[in-house]
């Protein structure tokens, strides 16, 4: 566990120590694992492909949560198979918004575009200086040039949760491109909160320079936001996932832990076709894995 005093919390007092903090490997699977602490609970887990696995490939996922007191931060970040090294973008992205949370934004949109595009600068210069293997033949490096020159991409949901108390509202504010799966529960019912039309494949973030041209470069729109007012009332909890377990797409909530691992492991299968990353956070005392209430359904 990571200890920080770092930041500034949502009323500008100053952030106390990180009671929690995880950070996804990309090279190895992290069984589901939870975390509990003062009717607050974190899940996550992260597996790379069962391909990658095999070849001893890194993941193209990145997550990372940290707690600290009330407030907890997270994200997770898909990197595009088809761009250049999308286990270095989605790792350099989710770092950068990672740390960003840290001072709590609100909901202008100008310092969030202007984070990503000194994190697209940074990819892009870090990129020109990672080298290719000399032993590499001709021919495959000549098609990984090429495919640097269209730069890095990653798709990202990320945000920060305030639980609410009987002294105060909470909070819940989020930032997404790309269609990673964003899910929220909120007594006793899954609830559609967000507008489906705002998550899609084609948006994402890239390293390229506004003069290139590309059609990742064009898919690089302004970033999705909301923000939503928790009440102390009511239990909930926030399900956030990334493609290579969409298979849970038709689960209810909130989900066994047996039906995460089984998910992550490939399901009957057990062959995990894309790389595979989960976050959950929620309040309300319930037990990780459900068993002191009826299971929510989708409403």
């Amino acid at each position: 566990m990571r200890q920080s005093s770092r930041g500034k919390s949502a009323d500008g007092c100053s952030q106390p120590s990180e009671l929690f903090a995880w950070i996804s490997s990309q090279d190895k699977v992290q069984p589901v694992a939870s975390w509990t602490d003062r009717r607050l609970t974190c899940r996550y887990s992260y597996s790379p492909s069962s391909e990658s696995s095999s070849y001893g490939e890194p993941g193209q996922d990145f997550g990372a949560v940290a707690v600290h007191g009330d407030a907890v931060r997270f994200v997770l970040c898909d990197g595009v198979s088809l761009s250049y090294r999308g286990d270095f973008g989605a790792k350099l992205l989710g770092e950068g918004l990672f740390e960003w949370l840290r001072g709590f934004p609100g909901m202008e949109i100008e310092p969030a575009v202007r984070l990503l595009k000194e994190l697209s600068y940074k990819a892009g210069k870090a990129l020109e200086r990672l080298e290719l293997p000399a032993e590499l033949p001709p021919m495959l490096k000549d098609v990984l040039l090429e495919k640097r020159s269209r730069g890095t991409a990653a798709m990202f949901a990320c945000g920060y949760l305030i639980r609410p108390t009987r002294e105060r509202e909470g909070k819940l504010w989020l930032m997404w491109q790309g269609d990673l799966r964003i899910r929220f529960w909120l007594a006793g019912q899954e609830q559609r909160l967000l507008p489906e039309t705002s998550f899609r494949t084609e948006e994402r973030w890239t390293s390229l320079n506004p003069g290139c041209g590309s059609e990742l470069l064009a898919a690089a729109k302004s970033p999705h936001m909301a923000a939503l007012p928790l009440s102390a009332k009511e239990s909930g909890g926030l399900l956030l996932y990334t493609d290579g377990l969409q298979v849970l797409d038709a689960a209810g909530l909130p989900l066994s832990g047996s039906e995460l691992t089984s998910a992550l492991n490939g399901g009957a299968a057990g062959w995990l076709e894309d790389d595979a990353s989960l976050l959950e956070v929620s309040w309300s005392g319930t037990e990780p894995d459900g068993k002191n209430g009826k299971r929510f359904q989708k409403h």
